[in-house]
Parts: structure tokens; sequence; C-alpha cells
């Protein structure tokens, strides 16, 4: 534990920096406001002198010499005289204020000295931006105040849990008390929002009194209790050492300075719409889109900079939090297996409230999945890599689909039922489906797909079956069976014997006999295995390739003669929405490219949830880049797994008929994707199922 203690304090050191040069980004950005408006006002105030100045010489030559100012051969009109004088009086106005700031004039002979009127101007302005920074940070500070923890999670949804209702908030409240002895502090209230399936947890607070800790329903459901322990003293080191404090003041540091940037973006609008008024001011809109364009640039970049380094100081504290966490309860296992299994949740840490911004520097995990300087916290990887450096850092995946995920229509479910019984809840949709064949059926583990073939062994003679699945016999009752034709076949003499029985019978019946073949070839020898197996590659050459059930047979098959190679998780996936496009669009074009075939394909891609994308047309599909695409998907994660597991659902059900050609290639995933009981099982490994 001595390595975590070291961490803390180096984190306490890293955290005080980053607090520092916030600090500092407040000063420069209220320094370098202060002194574009200086520059402004300088301007401004030497002209007006300016103006000031030819006023005053024009009213003394009026009072020494009246006769001279009103006498002329023809009089004029008040009006007429007051637009010549106003007219001369402009034109000297600015012939001062561009003598004022000629360098080659005397300083005594100028209205005034612009240098040390940029001082005045300068000083005056940054003492009124500091002012109206402090002010306004003062403001937002006393309100959070004021609001306290309460308002925060009430407003992201938060319920308050005063008497636990289920075992789940019971274990909840009991950490809670535990790790408030630990910490030698009162515990906060305690919050569930019962509508968050992401796992993340956030505190907020300034005192005992008003803190509250808030924990969504997907951290009880997924979090064993020394993981859900370890994230709750993660937050305890929060509140223990005085991150809401700290927080509380970057925030409101952080609207003091944003308030730069928006009162300078109202300058520049009032000026705007000043120039387009009917009424005449065009001088003051002018002069408010100078302003507010002057000021703007240094406004965002401050605030811009200082959000930064405050995320910068967050991800330090987040750091020192995990290390602290970790020195109380002693067990850094404990908060690894909690991150891991966040990240292999399909929520991850996501808050679907619409407020959930305002909490978002407070959670455990950051809500969404960034990287770099615009994260409010380090990465899992890197906290996986301080907490536990040479530990497991792969992401534990839930189980599949322990609970339905979508509220998918009766007939979808019916088929999720029949397809993947396994891997949803139950569900009595009481509307069968109909279906125009018995689907095809053949090993144990996919019996589920149908009512079985069971019944169709009856009209098979008995030899013909026990010829069937006696291994040695593979060679020979493969190619009838597929009806490929082998050339230059050792047993073709057999093959034109058993022609006309294979012939006879019908397509179920051949079925029923392959599914036969599929259990029976665990038996082989490996001689045996070696021989069926180049027939089954022969029998796949000559198989068209449009011919999808003949081809997912022979598949099949040469699965079974196969030794079982475990997925590897580790292994380069590809791109998996390119491999979920070629699987959908070979189920639904591979018992025709009907009229529903592209409602069917996009019955199935939406449920993906990754974008637009076209079916791919029947010629650019082939059994290789179907296979292909299931053994990409075959190692990736369980989330994305049950997705298209989900699509493919709704693809086969668009029009509510399950083909035989379909079922077969269903049969296929099945094998692929390893769709059996150990498929589904909770993984604590940490790689994919």
């Amino acid at each position: 534990m001595l390595d975590f203690w070291k961490r803390k304090t180096r984190e306490t050191r890293v955290s005080a920096r980053w607090y520092s040069m916030v600090l500092v980004a407040q000063a420069i950005t209220a320094t370098t406001t202060g002194i574009v408006l200086g520059y402004i006002l300088m301007f401004l105030t030497v002209a007006a002198i300016a103006f000031a100045v030819v006023q005053n010489d024009e009213a003394r030559r009026r009072s020494e010499n009246v006769d001279a100012v009103y006498s002329t051969e023809e009089p004029q009109s008040w009006s007429q005289s007051n637009r010549v004088h106003s007219a001369g009086q402009y034109r000297d106005a600015y012939l001062e204020f561009v003598h004022a700031f000629d360098q080659e004039v005397p300083v005594s002979e100028k209205c005034v000295d612009p240098t040390k009127m940029l001082w005045c101007t300068s000083l005056l302005s940054i003492l009124g931006t500091w002012m109206a920074i402090g002010l306004a940070t003062r403001f937002e500070r006393r309100r959070i105040e004021r609001e306290g923890g309460w308002a925060i999670g009430l407003a992201v949804g938060g319920h308050h849990v005063d008497q636990p209702s289920n075992a789940e908030q019971r274990r909840l409240i009991n950490i809670v008390e535990e790790l408030a002895i630990a910490y030698h502090c009162v515990p906060p209230a305690v919050l569930v929002m019962e509508a968050e399936p992401g796992i993340n947890v956030f505190a907020a607070g300034l005192d005992p009194r008003s803190s509250i800790l808030c924990v969504t329903a997907g951290a009880l459901e997924h979090l064993q209790r020394d993981e859900l322990q370890a994230v709750i003293a993660h937050e305890y080191s929060h509140l223990s050492s005085g991150d809401t404090h700290y927080g509380t003041k970057l925030t409101a540091i952080l609207y003091g300075l944003a308030g730069i940037e928006s009162v300078s973006m109202n300058l520049f609008i009032e000026g705007k719409r000043l120039l387009d008024d009917e009424v005449s001011h065009t001088g003051l809109a002018i002069l408010f889109m100078i302003a507010g364009a002057a000021v703007y640039p240094f406004g965002l970049v401050g605030a811009i900079s200082a959000q930064l380094l405050a995320m910068a100081f967050g991800r330090s504290r987040e750091r020192f939090a995990d290390a602290n966490a970790v020195a109380k309860t002693r067990d850094p296992l404990a908060l690894a297996s909690a991150l891991r299994r966040i990240d292999g949740h399909r929520e991850h840490g996501r808050i679907r409230h619409p407020q959930a911004a305002i909490v978002a520097p407070m959670l455990f995990v950051d809500r969404f999945i960034r990287r770099g300087m615009l994260s409010t916290h380090p990465s899992i990887a890197s906290r996986l890599q301080a907490i536990d450096p040479n530990g497991e850092h792969s992401p534990i995946y839930a189980p599949v689909a322990s609970k339905t995920i979508r509220h998918e229509s009766p007939q979808t479910m019916a088929v999720m039922s029949k397809l993947f019984g396994e891997q949803i809840d139950p569900v009595d949709s009481g509307q069968p489906l109909s279906f125009r064949e018995p689907l095809a059926t053949g090993t144990e583990q996919v019996s589920q797909l149908s009512s079985g073939l069971d019944g169709f062994y009856d009209s098979i003679p008995q030899p013909l079956i026990e010829f069937a699945c006696v291994p040695a016999s593979l060679p020979i009752a493969l190619p009838l069976l597929l009806g490929i034709t082998l050339d230059d076949h050792s047993h073709q003499d057999d093959i034109d014997k058993l022609w006309p029985v294979f012939e006879s019978l019908e397509p179920q019946a051949k079925y029923a006999l392959l599914a036969a073949i599929c259990d029976s070839s665990v038996n082989a020898t490996a001689q045996q295995r070696q021989s069926a197996l180049a027939i089954v590659d022969r029998c796949m050459q000559l198989i068209d390739s449009s011919d999808w059930q003949r081809l997912g047979w022979a598949w099949m098959i040469r699965h079974s003669l196969q030794a079982a190679v475990p997925a590897d998780p580790r292994k380069v996936q590809g791109d998996l929405v390119h491999h979920a496009q070629v699987i959908l669009s070979v189920l639904c074009c591979c018992d025709g490219d009907g009229a529903l075939t592209d409602f069917e394909y996009m019955r199935g891609w939406g449920q993906l949830e990754v974008g637009d994308a076209e079916r791919l047309p029947p010629e650019e599909l082939s059994w290789a880049a179907f296979e292909e695409a299931l053994n990409g998907v075959s190692s990736a994660p369980a989330p994305f797994q049950h997705k298209l597991l989900v699509a493919i659902a709704n693809t086969v059900s668009g029009d509510h008929v399950i083909s035989p050609q379909e079922a077969v290639l269903v049969q296929v995933v099945r094998k692929i994707l390893r769709c059996s009981e150990d498929w589904i099982a909770p993984c604590t490994s940490g790689s994919p199922a």
C-alpha cells in the first residue's frame, strides 16, 4: 500500500499545479481583456478630449468677436448656421485627434498625451474587468452553495433512498455506512438513478448536511459488493479531500471567464442591431461592434484555456481518488475489476438524463468514451495501468442478454426465442409464426430452431441411416446427400449403386441424414476425418455460389469434422460494421432477391445503430466472404454480438417466414458465435465469450 500513499502525495502536488495554472489563466484573461478595453477607451477618450478642445476654442473665438461670427452679407437661418458650425467642429476635432497621435508633434502642442491616457484607461479597464469577473464568480459560487448537492442529485433524476426497498439498496446503504466509519465522516444521503442502465456513481455537496451520493441502477445491478465498495470509496475520497470545494471554485471561475465571451458577443449583436435600425445610431453601433469583436477572441481563448486546465485538474484528482480508495479498502483488484466491468458494459458509464452535463466532472467515469485533453477523467486503460500495472486490463463483459434491451414486436421476439432461445428472457408472444417448411435442424445445440426432424427418420430405411452414420461411409454419403457428382472418385461404383436410393428421398429426409452425419462425425478417426474433409472441400468448390443451403450444410459437416478452436479475443476483428453488412446481406437474399429483400435488410440493420449502409448485391456475396465475416464477429465484444443476433432475428422475420435456406445459415451463425449456455455464462476472464 506504500506505493498508493506515494501516488496520493504525487497527485496532490500535480493537482495544486493545475489549479494554480487555472488561476493564472484567469489572471491573464482578465488582464489582456482589460488592456484591449483600455486601448478602445484610450481612443474614445482622446477623441472626446479633441472634440472638447475644439468646442472650447470655438466658444472662445465667438466670445472674442461676436460680430465676426454673425456678420454675413446674406443672413442664414439658425439651422443652416448650426450645421455649418457642427461640420466645422467635427472636421477640426478629427484633425486634433490625428494631431495627438503624430509622433513628430511635441506633447505640449497636443490636446492630450495618448501614452499617459493609455496607462490610465488600461489600469481602469483591468480593474473593472477583474471586478466584473470577481462578481460573476462569487455570484455563481454562492448559487452552487445555496443549491447544494441535493439540487444536483434531484436534477438528474435521483430518488432518495430513505428506507431500502430491496436487497440491492440494503447492500448499498450498508456499504455507505461502513465507509463512513473508515473515512471518519457523516454518511451522505443516498440517491439512486433508477432509469440509468449505465454503471456510474457521483458525489456532490460542500458540507455534510448537503452532501449526497448518487448511484445508477446499472451500478447496483452489475457491480459485485467489493467492486461497489471500491467505487463508493473513490467518491468518499472526493468528499473527504475537499474536491467538491475545488470543483465549486473552478465552476465559478469558468462561469466568470465565460461571462467575458458572452458580454462581447452580446455587444457585437447589439451593435449590428443598431446598425440595421431605421434610427441613425451608426457611431454607437460601430463602437459596440468594434468592442465586441476586439474582446471576444480573448474571452474565448481564456475560457477554453481555463476549461482545458480545469479538465487536467479533474483528471489528476480522479487519479488521487483512485489511490486514496485503494489505500482505504486495501483491495486494488476490486477497483480495477469495477473499471473493467464498466469498460465491458454496453452502456459503459453513460448517463442518459438531459441534465447529465452538470454532473459530468463529478462522475466516477466519463459518461462518454473520450481521450486526451477533452476528457474530464483519465482513460480507463490509464487508470487500470496505475492501479494494477501487471494485472488483467481487458474488459469484463456482462451476460450478453440477461434482460431484453429492446421492446421488440411479438413476432420478432418469437423468432428470437426460436433462433437464440437461451440468449433472451423467455417471451410468450401469443402470436406464433408460420413457416413454409419445418426449420432444418441437425445438431443438439440447435434443436430449438424447429419442432424437429425426427419424424422424417421414419421414412428413411434403417440400413440407410446406419450407413450414413458410419464415419467410414462419409466420403460416399456426403456427395449423394448434397447431390454432387465427383469425377475420379475412388468410391464411384458405390455412389452409382446408391444414387437412385438417395435421389428418391424427400429434402427433409436428406436434411435429417445430414444432421445425423454431423452428430456421428465426432466418432471418426483422424484418418477418416482427413479423408472426409477432402471430400467436403471438393463438394463446396462444386456447389453453386448462390446455393446457400447446400453450402451451409457442407460447412457444418466440415465444422463438425474439424477440431474446435476457441475464439481468440486478441486477433484482429477487422471492420465489424462491414462484417455485419455482409452477414445481413446474405441472410436477406439467400432465398432469392425478392420485393421484400431490401425491407428485411433495413429491418435488421437498424438494430445495429451504426449509421446507414446499403445492402450488398448478390453478385458481391460469396461463401468465403460470409465465413470471413462470421469469423470476424466471433471475437467481437459481446454487446456487439448481441446486437447482431437481434439484427439477424429482425432480418429473417421480415416476411414472418423462415425459409430452409435461412434456417441453415442461422445454424452456421450459432456454431461460429457459439450460441450455447457456455456462450452466455457470466464472463470473469475479461475476454468476449
